[in-house]
């Protein structure tokens, strides 16, 4: 027994520096991924810091590591990168050694950016949705403005006209790019009326200190030039001569023009301006490239009430946005349900035996109307118009979704661009959002929640 004594005691202190040096170098791989986290995110956001930790965790899958961080930075959004990149680090390692804690994974976003030449078309589509929401804003600033009463107004716009002309003129005199805001003359002109600095701060100027408005912009930038060209047309419609011509007398009594209130004012306003566009939209934007810049021109003299208008009657305007509201809304109301479409028409015979009900439940063909239902839902409660059943889009996402679960293909987004391209209808874009689960009974359902909670996916959905 005493000479085992010595063999214990070595048995146990080697055991014990075998855990001491396990632990130690468990410390040092995390103190290693830290450094490497803290070097190479500390100038990054949260998609370079996910990017590494997806290298570091492999195992883990990417899309689940990205919404990781990205909860983390909801909730601690005032935490520095290197805070982030801490905190991420934490809870993925804590992921990590207790285990896969979600049964559904998720590929990356794919989308048609994926293919490699994006058509020429396409990005003049996108530019102009852009250039036209750009107008409506401006539109709006604009019906603000002519909201004022006549006198302020007029003064208002045409001392807007002298200072952005005076930029134009010589755009690098600082007298010029700077405004004190305690200027008599431009407090009791354009600084008492929020209308006109908004106006001015869509055309680039900027308050600092609260004492002085700084032009930063450029007169060359867009912003600048249609505030510039609509305030200079504004300037024109409000000229004596035209403001004669185009306003008949107001008589009085109950056969006069009624006083319109500023609220309706500006309602006809933003009519006018949109009236111009709906006229002929298409030579509208073809003026608008020839002229070089997005100006609205020449609509912002206020439109006057018929002959035969009725006091106290008010006009209803209606906008290319109020019809596709209405279309949208008429849609929602509309959505069929893609899944109980096929149970009656293939599986509204009573199930016979509990195989046979299970089946049904795990039929690919069911399992793909009620993803689809299920994101209509999810579009409807944001006020998005449902997506509509595809038998051609859908047998071609059925063909790579037979080849991912036989193993002749990865879970992946390969070849994505040769299943966009084999689409039979025309599109302006595409995207694909894959799932992959095991052992859940609502497939489809996990798959949709899946991909909500996914900030990419969501975006796509």
């Amino acid at each position: 027994m005493r000479a085992r004594q010595p063999v214990k005691a070595q048995m146990r202190n080697f055991d014990l520096r075998e855990e001491l040096k396990a632990t130690a170098d468990r410390r040092k791989q995390t103190q290693e991924r830290s450094a490497i986290i803290g070097r190479k995110t500390t100038t990054g956001g949260v998609a370079d810091i996910a990017a590494q930790l997806a290298e570091m965790f492999p195992d883990i899958p990417a899309d689940t590591v990205e919404g990781a961080v990205s909860q983390l930075f909801r909730r601690n959004a005032d935490c520095s990168r290197q805070q982030l990149a801490d905190m991420s680090l934490a809870a993925l390692l804590e992921m990590a050694s207790t285990g896969p804690q979600a049964v559904t994974s998720f590929e990356p976003v794919c989308t048609s950016d994926c293919v490699e030449n994006e058509t020429e078309a396409n990005r003049q589509v996108r530019q102009v949705v852009v250039e036209e929401e750009e107008e409506e804003d401006l539109d709006a600033l604009l019906a603000d403005l002519f909201g004022l009463p006549d006198n302020e107004m007029k003064v208002c716009v045409k001392t807007l006209c002298g200072i952005l002309s005076r930029i134009v003129e010589k755009p690098s005199e600082p007298k010029f790019r700077e405004l004190r805001k305690g200027n008599a003359r431009f407090a009791a002109e354009v600084g008492c009326h929020p209308q006109a600095l908004a106006l001015m701060s869509y055309a680039g100027f900027e308050e600092d200190a609260g004492a002085v408005l700084i032009f930063r912009g450029d007169p060359n930038q867009e912003p600048f030039k249609r505030v510039f060209e609509a305030l200079h047309d504004a300037g024109e419609a409000l000229s004596p001569k035209v403001a004669q011509a185009s306003r008949p007398p107001v008589q009085a009594g109950t056969g006069g023009y009624p006083t319109l209130s500023r609220t309706d004012a500006r309602r006809q306003h933003i009519a006018a301006l949109t009236e111009m566009r709906l006229k002929d939209p298409r030579g509208f934007q073809e003026a608008r490239k020839n002229r070089g810049n997005r100006g609205v021109g020449g609509a912002f003299a206020r439109p006057a009430s018929p002959a035969g208008a009725v006091p106290g009657r008010r006009a209803q305007h209606f906008t290319l946005n109020d019809l596709e509201k209405m279309r949208v809304e008429e849609e929602i109301a509309g959505m069929p349900s893609y899944a109980d479409e096929y149970r009656l028409s293939h599986q509204s015979a009573p199930a016979t035996s509990y195989s046979t009900l299970v089946a049904r439940s795990y039929d690919p063909e069911l399992i793909a109307r009620q993803a689809l239902d299920g994101t209509n839902r999810y579009r409807a409660s944001k006020g998005l118009p449902p997506l509509r059943w595809n038998d051609g889009i859908a047998r071609i996402a059925r063909e790579h979704a037979e080849q991912m679960a036989s193993g002749a293909a990865p879970f992946s987004h390969d070849g994505v661009d040769q299943r966009f391209r084999a689409y039979p209808v025309a599109y302006q874009s595409a995207a694909e959002n894959l799932a992959l689960n095991n052992g859940i009974a609502d497939v489809a359902g996990a798959a949709v929640k899946g991909w909500i909670n996914s900030p990419g996916h969501e975006k796509r959905l």
